[in-house]
């Protein structure tokens, strides 16, 4: 009778060892407990871009009586100002107006520092 009290306490034991390392194992690999999936866009394709010749055509003109210099609007801290075509970086005017994502990837919330030449968490 006392083999039999001890087989079933020690299989009772077996069977509650079990279960936790199966639902350690489970909630581990996020089959029980699983964190809210977020998706984000991780790579965008343009659909409609502006060109440099589009921007200036519609934000430069000549200025009269200033031997056809052209000035553009530009937005500084919020305010408009007029400012020579010759001081603008014409290559940094085509701009992507319109775009589509076409690849997501899973993100979760971290919060930790990174080396800007590495990329690596430090």
């Amino acid at each position: 009778m006392a083999e039999s009290r001890i087989s079933k306490s020690l299989v009772i034991a077996f069977v509650l060892i079990g279960g936790l390392v199966l639902f350690s194992f489970l909630n581990y690999t996020g089959f029980i407990v699983k964190e809210e999936e977020q998706w984000a866009c991780s790579q965008y394709a343009c659909d409609k871009a502006i060109t440099a010749q589009d921007w200036i055509n519609s934000n430069c003109y000549i200025m009269p009586n200033t031997d056809n210099q052209a000035v553009c609007k530009v937005v500084v801290d919020g305010k408009e100002q007029l400012v020579p075509l010759s001081a603008i970086n014409q290559q940094a005017l085509n701009q992507c107006v319109e775009a589509r994502c076409v690849q997501e990837a899973r993100v979760r919330t971290v919060d930790y520092k990174v080396d800007l030449t590495t990329g690596k968490a430090q």
